[in-house]
C-alpha cells in the first residue's frame, strides 16, 4: 500500500484460497402411513460428496484526489479458480450395494474472470458527501448432487452493479443518514430449481436485474445510547424466460422479499471506574417471498412463503479488553419458514428448512 495523505493512493495484493468440502445426503423409502423404513427399499439412496475448489487473485486499487473535495477510484481483480467434486451412491434407486457402490467423477472445471470497479466521491460539505460506483462482480459456478431430471453442473453467473448514494452526518454527527439506489444487471443467474420429484438443484436461469433503495440510519439521542435502522427495498425479476425452471420474463426472483429491514438499540453505561455494562436489542423483519418461479403452472415446487419478525436481546459487562454476554436470539419463538419443498404426493413429507427457535447463550470475548 502507498503512503497516505498524498494525492495517489493505492493498494494491490495477492490473494489465496484452498477449500475442501464433504457433503452428502441418505434418502429412506417409508411404508405409507408409517415411519418406518421399508426393508425392500432400504436404504434408497446413500451418496457421499468430497469436493476441491482453489483460487488464486491479484488485484489493485488506486484513488486520485482532484481536490480536496473531490476523488476517483478504480480497481481491477485477476482470479483463476479451480474445482472437483465426485460422488459415490448406492441403494436401491442405483441398484447397486453399499460394498460396491457406483462411482461418478465429475471433470474439473478451471475458470478464468477479471472484474473491475470505477467511483468516484464528492464532500458537499465535510459532513455530506454524493458517491456513485459501477463495479462487476462474478459467483463460479459447480456440480450438482446426482437426482434424476437434475442438470450435473450448473454455470458462473456475473453482474454490474451501479450505485447512486448520499451519505452524510448531522447533529454534530450524533445522526447517520446513508440513502443508496442500486440496480444490477445479473446474468446467467444462479437459481434453485425442483426436479418432478421434489428434489432440488442449483440451476442458471439466464438474466434478471434487481433495483431497488437501501435506508441506513443511525442516531446517539443520549451519551450511550445508539439506535439504529437499516431498510431495503428490492425488486428482483427475470429478464428473459426460464422455462427449464418455470420462470417467466417479469417473474420475481425466488427468496428475494421485497421489503426487509431492521432495528437496532445498544446501551453501554458504567458500572463502576472501570466496568461496563451493556445492552442490546435487535428487531428484523423480513417480507413474503417465494421458493420458486410461480410462471409456469406445468413446473411445482413454488411456495409463497409469509413475512415474518424476529428479536434478539443481550446484556453483558466489560472491562478492558474482555466482556462477557448473555443473549437470547428468536426471543418470541417465532415459527417461520425459511425454504419450503413440497410433498410428493399425499403420503410423503415435505422438506422444510425452519428459523431457529428460541435460543440461549453466553457469550466470552477478549481483544488482543
Amino acid at each position: 500500500a502507498s503512503p497516505e495523505h498524498q494525492s495517489l493512493d493505492w493498494v494491490t495484493g495477492l490473494f489465496f484460497t484452498r477449500e475442501q468440502g464433504n457433503a452428502g445426503q441418505t434418502g429412506l423409502a417409508l411404508i405409507p402411513g408409517t415411519n418406518q423404513p421399508d426393508p425392500i427399499f432400504d436404504p434408497l439412496i446413500v451418496t457421499d460428496e468430497p469436493s476441491h475448489f482453489r483460487e488464486i487473485a491479484a488485484f489493485g486499487n488506486a484513488t486520485f484526489h482532484l481536490t480536496p473535495a473531490w476523488d476517483v477510484s478504480a480497481g481491477l481483480r485477476w482470479s483463476r479458480n479451480k474445482q472437483s467434486v465426485r460422488e459415490t451412491a448406492y441403494g436401491s434407486l442405483f441398484g447397486v450395494p453399499a460394498s460396491d457402490p457406483e462411482l461418478t467423477p465429475f471433470p474439473a472445471v478451471a475458470q478464468n474472470k477479471v472484474t473491475y470497479s470505477v467511483s468516484t466521491s464528492y464532500h458537499l460539505t465535510p459532513d455530506k458527501m454524493l458517491y456513485a460506483r459501477v463495479a462487476t462482480g462474478y459467483r463460479p459456478g459447480g456440480a450438482n448432487k446426482i437426482a434424476p431430471d437434475a442438470p450435473p453442473t450448473f454455470g458462473p453467473d456475473t453482474t454490474t452493479n451501479y450505485e447512486l448514494a448520499f451519505k452524510s452526518e448531522w447533529l454534530d454527527r450524533r445522526l447517520q443518514f446513508n440513502l443508496t439506489t442500486f440496480y444490477i444487471d445479473w446474468k446467467n443467474t444462479q437459481v434453485t430449481g425442483v426436479t418432478p420429484l421434489f428434489l432440488t438443484y442449483l440451476s442458471n436461469a439466464g438474466a434478471a436485474t434487481s433495483k431497488g433503495v437501501e435506508l441506513a440510519m443511525r442516531y446517539a439521542p443520549l451519551r450511550g445510547l445508539t439506535l439504529g435502522l437499516n431498510s431495503t427495498y428490492t425488486n428482483a425479476r427475470l429478464t428473459v424466460d426460464a422455462p427449464g425452471l418455470g420462470g417467466l420474463r417479469g417473474d420475481p426472483l425466488p427468496s428475494t422479499p421485497k421489503f426487509s429491514g431492521s432495528f437496532t438499540l445498544d446501551y453501554e453505561y458504567p458500572l463502576s471506574a472501570d466496568l461496563k455494562g451493556q445492552f442490546g436489542a435487535v428487531a428484523r423483519h423480513v417480507g413474503a417471498r417465494n421458493t420458486a418461479f410461480p410462471g409456469s403452472p406445468d413446473v411445482n415446487g413454488n411456495v409463497r412463503l409469509a413475512s415474518y419478525d424476529t428479536l434478539d436481546l443481550s446484556a453483558g459487562v466489560g472491562r478492558d479488553a474482555w466482556s462477557a454476554r448473555l443473549f437470547v436470539r428468536n426471543v418470541t419463538n417465532r415459527y417461520a419458514y425459511l425454504f419450503v419443498v413440497p410433498a410428493g404426493g399425499a403420503d410423503a413429507p415435505s422438506a422444510n428448512v425452519i428459523l431457529q427457535p428460541r435460543m440461549f447463550g453466553l457469550s466470552i470475548d477478549t481483544r488482543f
